[in-house]
């Protein structure tokens, strides 16, 4: 979860579009989700 949270402090520094927050934060939930089923 840490990692997520630096994640996202990385993509508010970089200010980028609110639509590449949300890919990228569809990516990581489909991967924490992954990470949960092993």
């Amino acid at each position: 979860m840490k990692k997520f949270a630096l994640l996202r402090e990385d993509f508010t520094n970089r200010n980028v579009t609110m639509t590449q927050f949300e890919d990228k934060f569809m990516e990581v939930q489909a991967s924490m989700i992954s990470l949960a089923m092993e």
